[in-house]
């Protein structure tokens, strides 16, 4: 996430929200470890 200014050992202030658009930096948990991505949406 460097491109988007998020560094290693940065802290976020995390907003829950339950809409999301193509784009969006997003914070996701896969195997019980968060990680911050951005949201690609592939409609195929």
């Amino acid at each position: 996430m460097r491109d988007a200014g998020i560094l290693d050992k940065d802290m976020l202030d995390v907003e829950r929200n339950t809409t999301t658009e193509e784009g969006d930096t997003v914070v996701v948990v896969v195997d019980n470890e968060p990680m911050v991505k951005t949201l690609f949406i592939d409609c195929e």
